[in-house]
């Protein structure tokens, strides 16, 4: 059985197998019974944010958007069901994973500034690389593309009994050319 030091009780043995935020409750409630506020490592407090935004993710894509699919095909109240799992779930992270700051009202200081800004911009980090994700695979897949078009130009060439250096050139040149039309949005586009 695992033994927690809890501030009040001393050291807690709880059963064995249950999640970690199982435990986490537990010896909050513990806390709180006490009258003790729970005490956050830094560490913890640090990654709250980006934690409570890819939760919040997950109800997105668990929750809304199949409630949305379902409203479109006329299907109300199974639609409403999920909405509603999703705004409980949103109302349980918050209170599990409440923010330090609720608004701008909350900062009283330099140092309650930083913990402010620190808080929305860890908040909007897991967007900003969800943003980011597509745009790098789509690059990939245009140089991927140039690649093979290049390649595929040098061989032609060379195929038609062009000497070595041009067709190498004639297909650097076809893969700048794709690599140029994937910049400007239309690499499917033309030959």
């Amino acid at each position: 059985m695992p033994v927690f030091n809890v501030p009040g009780y001393g050291a807690v043995r709880l059963p064995e197998g249950l999640k970690p935020q199982d435990y986490q409750d537990i010896i909050r409630g513990m806390q709180m019974e006490y009258g003790q506020e729970p005490q956050y490592s830094t560490s913890q407090v640090a990654f709250r944010p980006i934690q409570r935004t890819f939760e919040n993710i997950g109800t997105s894509i668990r929750k809304e958007i199949p409630a949305m699919g379902l409203a479109a095909i006329g299907q109300d109240v199974a639609a409403r069901g999920l909405m509603e799992e999703a705004k409980q779930e949103y109302a349980e992270r918050e209170e599990r994973l409440p923010r330090m700051y609720q608004s701008s009202e909350d900062v009283t200081g330099p140092l309650s500034a930083l913990g402010f800004g620190y808080e929305r911009i860890a908040e909007s980090l897991p967007y900003g690389l969800a943003m980011l994700l597509p745009g790098g695979v789509a690059a990939a897949g245009a140089r991927g593309l140039a690649a093979r078009a290049g390649a595929a130009a040098t061989e032609a060439a060379l195929a038609r009994g062009v000497p070595a250096a041009l067709a190498e050139s004639a297909g650097a040149a076809r893969a700048a050319q794709v690599t140029q039309r994937a910049a400007l949005g239309g690499a499917g586009v033309g030959g």
